[in-house]
């Protein structure tokens, strides 16, 4: 059971950076991961070679099998009402736009945060529909049916949101790497543009994509967030040793 909807994990990790950081192993268990292990993870050289190891090889990124999706242009209106319902994850408080059974945005905060203001003012779904245990499950990789997802936007950012959709858990990748997977290896601001629109925060992971220093990079709802949400995925599934 997540216990963090406060933000709690991404405190603990910026804490720990100050040299705060709770070290019994309780905290630690917690988590589910060492803090030190999700530094390390996150630090830039760590990055760096991790973009290096995985060079050209496609064999390393491949479609996500966890979701169907559908798609229709900006300015359209869904077709069936949509509802908003909030949640606690392990990287904290999610807001979620669906219509019951699709997702058609997720966005990290409450709902009177700024960052959510783009889903506007909507009735309040169930909170017992199977769709929000699906998110949560998605977001530690825990899913086994995939998640229906609704995105609206243009044929380029449509193509952008998809090729994140092939960074796997534990892995990063380069602002041109998804350029190219995307079919525009030359039009890297706009693909950056794109990547910053994502509508559906944690399941298109865009916070996977860093720069080609190593730095993790800005991300929507905190740069502490992204660098706690790459840390533990590579401490879960990227084989991270420090």
């Amino acid at each position: 059971m997540i216990n963090n909807s406060h933000f709690e994990y991404c405190e603990a990790l910026i804490n720990h950076s100050n040299g705060n950081g709770d070290e019994d192993s309780h905290f630690f268990e917690r988590f589910g991961a060492s803090l030190s292990d999700l530094l390390a993870a996150t630090q830039p050289a760590k990055l760096r070679a991790r973009l290096s190891s995985q060079g050209s090889n496609n064999s390393a990124l491949r479609p996500s099998q966890g979701v169907i999706i559908s798609h229709s242009s900006p300015g359209s209106a869904s077709p069936t009402p949509l509802f908003i319902n909030t949640l606690p994850t392990r990287f904290g408080e999610a807001t979620l736009c669906h219509d019951g059974s699709t997702l058609f945005h997720s966005l990290f905060g409450p709902p009177s945060d700024p960052s959510t203001a783009s889903i506007g003012k909507l009735p309040t779904g169930d909170p017992t529909l199977p769709l929000l245990v699906l998110f949560s499950e998605v977001l530690e990789q825990r899913h086994s049916d995939p998640i229906p997802l609704h995105l609206c936007g243009t044929p380029f950012q449509i193509a952008v949101w998809k090729a994140l959709l092939k960074i796997r858990p534990g892995e990063v990748a380069s602002y041109s790497r998804i350029a190219a997977l995307a079919g525009h290896p030359r039009s890297h601001r706009a693909v950056g543009t794109a990547i910053g629109a994502n509508p559906i925060a944690g399941v298109i992971p865009c916070h996977r994509i860093i720069r080609s220093n190593g730095e993790s990079g800005n991300y929507r709802w905190g740069g502490a967030r992204k660098r706690a949400m790459i840390g533990w995925e590579m401490a879960h599934f990227g084989k991270v040793k420090v």
